[in-house]
């Protein structure tokens, strides 16, 4: 198995989606749209601010019937499922900030620009049998734990009053 980093931009990601280049395997990858409003909106500010996000991990293939290059998303369907409704209009904003309330198609054009051209960390796997892939879904996806409210004030708050024991 080989494995390469790599960037793509939201557009061309959404390009491969079009051309079916890139799939979802729904032999092992949950459906699609999980993800309620709430965390749906709070991804995609995060590429509206430029924050970094968890790496994408990509199978490519040889499609034997086609003869061409296909890739299958091993993680990261919920994000780039996000990233799809939200450029088809599926969604609107919903957060404390300007963009609040709006679709893509009423965010400025600066905007759109920014989110279509965020880059996204992507690994490609190469050389991989089935098995392989297999393994590396469950193991990606076996330990998942969220932060609890504790750790997330923590991650959220600074200032002297919080480190007062160390003052």
């Amino acid at each position: 198995m080989q494995i390469n980093n790599n960037n793509y931009s939201i557009s061309e990601i959404l390009d491969m989606i079009e051309r079916r280049e890139l799939i979802v395997n729904t032999d092992y990858q949950r459906s699609s749209g999980i993800w309620p409003p709430a965390p749906s909106s709070y991804f995609i500010e995060t590429i509206l601010e430029e924050f970094p996000f968890p790496k994408i991990y990509l199978y490519e293939y040889l499609d034997k019937e086609t003869k061409r290059v296909k890739k299958e998303i091993v993680d990261g369907q919920q994000r780039i499922n996000t990233i799809q409704r939200y450029r088809k209009d599926g969604f609107k904003f919903n957060g404390d900030n300007t963009y609040n309330g709006k679709k893509f198609s009423q965010l400025e054009e600066e905007v759109q620009n920014k989110f279509l051209t965020y880059s996204v960390p992507v690994d490609v796997i190469r050389n991989a049998n089935r098995a392989e892939i297999l393994q590396m879904f469950r193991r990606m996806n076996a330990f998942t734990m969220p932060l609890n409210e504790p750790e997330k004030r923590h991650s959220s708050f600074q200032g002297r009053f919080k480190w007062r024991s160390q003052i």
